[in-house]
């Protein structure tokens, strides 16, 4: 077993946007979370996640998923696995402060509303520091790193959380090369692409990221035997069935989830932002 798991750094570095990080209803709703034990903080943050926008969740979940399967095949020790469920669970948790509209957006983004976008990351570092979970913060804002123009640097990339590297693979599977998002169909066609062409896609810009040393060549020889298997790629996942892996659903119950990852219908699909 490869024993990965530290925890994220104590000290956060990060200006706060300069507008009100989400709704005061979630602010209270945070605020009353930071007095429960772990087992209730979580399907606390959950919820308020599927209260704004049921789609991210929905990602959310996929991410987890993935970035468990590629854990496991990495041979990650249990302390590590642990880690990874909550840092790609909550990944995306600042959302919460990002418009709901921007979120189901069908247009490209100006540029105020790409830098409200990109700033959840660093509102998820926020929440997770706040409500007593800063051993994960750091994976609210790494994920982006080396898969977005604003992070890029390889400084950055030298600084990451040695886990952030599975959790931004899988972030990068389930939503850059998700094809039910309008950024991955032909320009001028409806038909989204057929599987055969994402995972071709897919391949061609992990190269390109492995070159760049967002993803190391170890992880993504791993991610290869996963797609050769058909144990990971590409999404969308369908239905509950699809959710079979052993740790996933063991830490779903671990955490309190089972009444909430069941409520959801993932035949639905997501909005296409």
């Amino acid at each position: 077993m490869r024993r990965l798991f530290e925890g994220c750094s104590r000290s956060i570095d990060f200006t706060p946007p300069n507008r009100q990080l989400f709704p005061s209803d979630y602010a209270n709703r945070i605020m009353e979370l930071t007095a429960f034990p772990i087992n209730e903080k979580v399907p606390g943050l959950v919820n308020i996640l599927k209260d704004h926008h049921s789609a991210t969740l929905i990602h959310s979940f996929e991410t987890t998923l993935v970035a468990l399967k590629l854990a496991k095949q990495y041979d990650v020790d249990a302390a590590s696995i642990r880690t990874i469920f909550l840092g790609a669970l909550f990944h995306d948790i600042g959302k919460i402060g990002v418009r709901k509209d921007l979120l189901d957006r069908k247009r490209k983004l100006t540029e105020e509303e790409r830098q409200e976008l990109y700033s959840h990351g660093l509102v998820g570092s926020l929440i997770m520091r706040d409500i007593g979970l800063e051993e994960i913060s750091c994976f609210c804002r790494e994920h982006h790193i080396g898969n977005t123009r604003n992070y890029n640097h390889p400084k950055d990339l030298s600084k990451r959380h040695p886990l952030t590297e599975f959790i931004t693979l899988a972030d990068l599977i389930t939503a850059t090369l998700d094809s039910r998002r309008p950024y991955n169909k032909h320009a001028h066609d409806v038909k989204r692409l057929s599987k055969e062409e994402i995972i071709k896609r897919g391949r061609k810009l992990i190269e390109k990221k492995k070159k760049a040393g967002v993803f190391s060549q170890q992880l993504v020889k791993v991610l290869y035997n996963l797609i050769d298997s058909n144990d990971i790629f590409p999404p969308p996942y369908k239905s509950k069935d699809d959710f079979d892996d052993s740790d996933f659903q063991s830490l779903i119950d671990h955490f309190g989830l089972r009444d909430i990852f069941n409520a959801i219908d993932f035949s639905e699909g997501l909005p296409q932002n």
